[in-house]
């Protein structure tokens, strides 16, 4: 049992991980206009890209002046890959790397470009801590927290 299930770790590790071309945070450049003219993304708010294999990727909108990730707006879906692990799938967007950077064609006729995050993160953790503080009691009575506050010597 137990060597069935390292050779089951191995075979996922061969079959898509370490060496994924689409492995790691990606954000948002622009997009290219049906002309195939590149728009370079305005705004405050990008979308930004994680993949992490075998079949997982995240995506979410990055807030351009803080640098990171809002994390209520994450979002998980499995990716597959084809043509040799050069062509990744997830929903309607095919994304393909090219020449160090990331193109996603969603829906077949909207194409974004992405650059790869090198150094620091932009997304935050996938599974985290919850917090540990816990509520103060409330008052026995109807008053309000100002007023039980107020009180108190």
């Amino acid at each position: 049992m137990r060597r069935n299930l390292m050779v089951m770790s191995c075979l996922l590790l061969l079959a898509g991980g370490c060496g994924s071309k689409f492995a790691g945070e990606w954000v948002e450049e622009g997009s290219y206009d049906e002309a195939g003219v590149f728009k370079e993304a305005s705004g405050q708010r990008r979308l930004a890209l994680r993949f992490d294999p075998p079949s997982t990727v995240r995506f979410a909108t990055l807030v351009s002046r803080a640098g990171i990730v809002d994390q209520q707006s994450v979002q998980t879906d499995t990716y597959l890959t084809m043509q040799n692990r050069s062509v990744a799938e997830f929903g309607s967007v095919i994304a393909r790397v090219d020449r160090g950077r990331l193109l996603a064609t969603i829906g077949g006729d909207y194409v974004m470009r992405f650059e790869r995050v090198r150094g620091k993160r932009v997304f935050p953790p996938a599974v985290y801590l919850p917090s540990l503080a816990q509520a103060a009691e409330q008052p026995s009575t109807h008053s309000t927290a100002l007023e039980a506050l107020a009180a108190a010597p």
